[in-house]
């Protein structure tokens, strides 16, 4: 079975909008997704690419975020200032994946398991 990472998928989601967004001259932007405090995932290519379009990134970010297509992953993206996308995975995703593997990934932590330890 193939391990797919969620910073994979989401990135790949993410690359996407930015071509849906601002067109084919950004296909091989890095999206630039990583752990998040504030979400699950985040994204800061905004920043990056307000320089190069020469607008606002918050503006960027918005359009960004409202072009990820529908997917089986993402729960919902929030755009913060000044354009980071936070993004927040489905619960059931790893349930409705193509492997059970992605649960195992440490950037899908929802809960910490503590089991009690056995004495021989």
């Amino acid at each position: 079975m193939q391990h797919v990472d969620p910073v994979d998928a989401v990135s790949a989601l993410v690359r996407e909008a930015v071509v849906a967004a601002l067109g084919n001259d950004y296909a091989n932007t890095d999206p630039q997704v990583r752990r998040s405090d504030r979400a699950d995932l985040q994204a800061d290519l905004a920043m990056r690419l307000a320089r190069v379009a020469k607008r606002p990134p918050r503006a960027i970010a918005d359009e960004i975020a409202a072009a990820i297509p529908p997917n089986d992953i993402i729960e919902r993206v929030e755009v913060a200032s000044p354009g980071f996308l936070n993004v927040s995975l489905r619960a059931d995703w790893p349930a409705t994946a193509s492997t059970p593997t992605h649960a195992r990934s440490p950037c899908f932590e929802r809960a910490k398991v503590f089991l009690p330890m056995r004495s021989s």
